[in-house]
């Protein structure tokens, strides 16, 4: 799949604030969204620092996110995107908590094929599970926002009850699965999280269980007792591969 981040950059271009204004542009934009009420953020493509000298760039940007987090949204209301760098795991987790561990919900295949409504389903929650057994280390993975009238929004529903991280949801105003939402969300919005993060079992670890057709994806977490999920992922892989 391409990169549509990296292909808009090099097809438009990118501005770049200057290492010593960065403050004043996290500033401004952050004081802006507490004064209104929002009380927390998504930095999204937090990977792509280019310059001249990217190390003192980054550590420029990185510095100024973290003071103005500190100071508009309690310390780390924020929420990394994009972020599968060496930059971000050294320099953006000082107050930066919360990261997204897999590639994005894709509703549908952003490069056309009909299936990947489906396929790309399965391709999410492999992602997400396999890669917390070492991000996990830096930050508390975030398996991203689905949408509840999705096909495959039972799957997400349940991937995310088990993950440990936060429940969000991108559905179009209006277009909603109360019924699903209400079973993995309590009356006050509130959920049963989980005292740790997702991880596959151990006898899946060297599987592929996207693409094998016999290996469950089984993710494993914990609460007052051990939490297992089982997820068919042939079911996926046999819609990509026309069977």
């Amino acid at each position: 799949m391409e990169d549509l981040a990296v292909d808009k950059i090099v097809k438009n271009g990118v501005g770049l604030v200057p290492p010593n204004k960065v403050y004043q542009m996290f500033e401004g934009l952050h004081s802006h969204l507490e004064s209104v009420g929002i009380d927390d953020v998504k930095v999204d493509v937090i990977h792509k620092i280019l310059g001249a000298d990217p190390v003192e760039l980054a550590k420029a940007y990185y510095k100024a996110l973290t003071a103005s987090v500190r100071k508009h949204f309690n310390g780390n209301g924020v929420i990394a995107s994009m972020k599968h760098c060496n930059e971000f795991m050294f320099l953006g987790t000082e107050a930066i908590s919360l990261g997204r561990v897999g590639n994005d919900f894709w509703c549908t295949d952003p490069s056309g094929d009909p299936n990947g409504t489906f396929w790309l389903q399965g391709c999410h929650m492999v992602h997400c599970a396999y890669n917390s057994l070492w991000m996990g280390n830096f930050i508390q993975p975030d398996w991203d926002m689905f949408q509840s009238t999705h096909p495959c929004a039972e799957f997400h529903a349940a991937s995310r009850a088990i993950s440990g991280g936060p429940i969000y949801i991108s559905d179009s105003v209006g277009k909603h699965n109360f019924q699903l939402l209400k079973s993995i969300i309590l009356p006050d919005g509130s959920i049963l999280r989980c005292q740790h993060y997702a991880l596959p079992t151990r006898d899946c670890l060297f599987e592929d269980p996207l693409h094998d057709g016999k290996t469950m994806l089984k993710i494993w977490n914990l609460n007052k007792v051990t939490l297992l999920a089982f997820f068919n992922m042939a079911d996926f892989f046999a819609i990509r591969s026309g069977n």
